[in-house]
């Protein structure tokens, strides 16, 4: 049995006690010591007379320090039960015996390890879901699994590693494996983040979104600077491009594209370009208009509308102009992409998967 006006006496000496030295020298378990010490603080709290006195009462503080020590996810549930009733005890206290700068400082201790404590149980849950949808998309490989468990947990899509979005981890791999012309995996790959971004309830952030699509056109900019051939480079920004569309879960009637278009020129900044810059700007977005009111387009005018975005990518313009531009070129190649013309949609299969569906079944 541990006697805990022997624990309040050894942390009330000198001595720097750890857990596992209350443990050993009180011959007690560490779920036993911690009982102990919550409730030493408890009582303490409750009849508290030195309220000013910090350095009389800095054995409580310690208290909280030793609790923070725990690791043991049950004990640390039942530390959280605990401190959220003692800190409505300090503060019934603190009601009674008026300003107390012990009592505002355990209660401080007591907030920011349970601000720790909710942090640690994120971190340990984004730990195992990492850890999960690694082990479906890269070891089972099975997209089927992958809809239904995220149908079932959909807020696993905003698992975070190493403070980055596990979506960023997967475009970043996407992208290794398209520049590097494994047509399978980046295909896969591409269908892996379609699922993900188009499942259930999904909630990535507008800032995370916008984020996720500059870091896109940040990759299609790399793009344009490699030595590859012309065909390779244009197949490449077809795909990002794509990809940046997945983020952008509008469908778009015709109407509603051209007033986008009407609404971005009205809207756009243009006062800091250059008459040339204005000029060419104002060029494409009639461009994008007339492509969209004919619907008389093909393949080379979609590659024709991404080196168009690419190209705004380059500009020296304000990085706010840029983006919409560049929005608005993917939202026109969304939109002519989604045409129900049987023989534009087979134009669009056979070059993205290096087929020939246009004559067969293969569709």
């Amino acid at each position: 049995m541990v006697d805990s006006k022997v624990i309040k006496n050894q942390l009330k000496n000198k001595n720097d006690y750890s857990l596992v030295k209350l443990a050993t020298k009180n011959e007690a378990t560490i779920d036993e010591i911690v009982a102990a010490l919550l409730s030493i603080l408890r009582n303490e709290i409750a009849k508290l007379k030195e309220v000013n006195d910090k350095n009389k009462n800095k054995y409580l503080f310690k208290i909280v320090e030793l609790l923070g020590k725990v690791s043991d996810e049950e004990t640390v549930a039942i530390i959280k039960d605990n401190l959220l009733d003692i800190r409505r005890v300090c503060v019934k206290r603190k009601n009674n015996v008026g300003k107390s700068k012990v009592i505002d400082k355990v209660v401080g201790d007591i907030d920011n390890l349970l601000e720790e404590i909710d942090k640690r149980k994120v971190e340990t849950n984004n730990s195992i879901s990492y850890k999960v949808l690694n082990d479906i998309i890269f070891e089972l490989k099975d997209l089927d699994y992958l809809k239904l468990f995220l149908k079932e947990y959909p807020e696993k899509i905003t698992v975070k590693h190493d403070d980055k979005l596990y979506v960023e981890e997967l475009i970043d791999q996407y992208v290794l494996e398209l520049i590097t012309e494994h047509q399978d995996e980046y295909l896969y790959l591409e269908n892996v983040l379609k699922t993900m971004v188009k499942s259930g309830k999904i909630n990535i952030t507008k800032n995370e979104t916008n984020k996720i699509v500059q870091r896109l056109y940040a990759y299609i900019t790399e793009v344009e600077g490699f030595n590859i051939s012309e065909e390779q480079k244009e197949k490449e920004i077809y795909h990002l491009n794509e990809l940046v569309n997945y983020f952008d879960k509008t469908k778009y009637s015709k109407t509603e594209i051209i007033t986008i278009i009407c609404n971005t020129l009205c809207n756009l900044d243009l006062s800091k370009v250059t008459a040339e810059e204005k000029i060419e700007i104002e060029d494409t977005i009639e461009y994008l208009s007339d492509i969209v009111m004919n619907d008389s387009y093909n393949l080379s005018d979609i590659n024709k509308i991404n080196k168009i975005s690419s190209k705004f990518g380059k500009m020296n313009i304000n990085e706010s102009v840029k983006y919409n531009l560049r929005r608005l070129c993917n939202r026109v190649v969304k939109y002519l992409q989604a045409i129900d013309i049987p023989k534009k949609m087979y134009e669009y299969i056979d070059y993205k998967y290096d087929i020939n569906a246009s004559n067969t079944d293969a569709i």
